[in-house]
């Protein structure tokens, strides 16, 4: 069975796929990104949070960086000199969505597949505005 081409795993089995997932010991974020693309059953982000706080090894040997202090965003002096953007699709069509951070002006220009669109969308956005800073 399958849940968004992820395998579902039935009960009897999750606590081996469990500690399979847990074989390396990463921290739970890596382990949940793992499971996104391969497994699945209701719970199962719980189920690796659990799973992760019962290894007390795991807590001493993880990173004790903190997490860095959000930043303002650089305000723009002038137009296109900053740029915010996104790469998505809808109903099937690819589409590269530019943002002036100066005039909030928007660009929407519909792409083909893959990198090569994205890149052909940006050089085309680029030529005609500038490089962004």
């Amino acid at each position: 069975l399958l849940y968004k081409n992820r395998i579902i795993i039935p009960a009897s089995l999750r606590s081996e796929v469990l500690s399979t997932l847990h074989s390396a010991h990463q921290g739970v974020t890596s382990m949940i990104s793992r499971t996104e693309s391969s497994v699945f059953w209701l719970g199962i982000t719980t189920a690796i949070k659990e799973t992760r706080d019962r290894f007390h090894h795991c807590h001493k040997m993880a990173p004790s960086q903190p997490a860095s202090p959000p930043t303002e965003p650089t305000q723009a002096a002038y137009p296109f000199q900053c740029i915010c953007a996104d790469f998505f699709t809808y109903k099937g069509a690819h589409y590269l969505l530019v943002v002036d951070r100066y005039s909030n002006w928007p660009i929407v220009e519909r792409s083909s597949d893959g990198a090569s669109g994205l890149i052909s969308c940006l050089r085309r956005t680029f030529v005609t505005f500038g490089i962004p800073d």
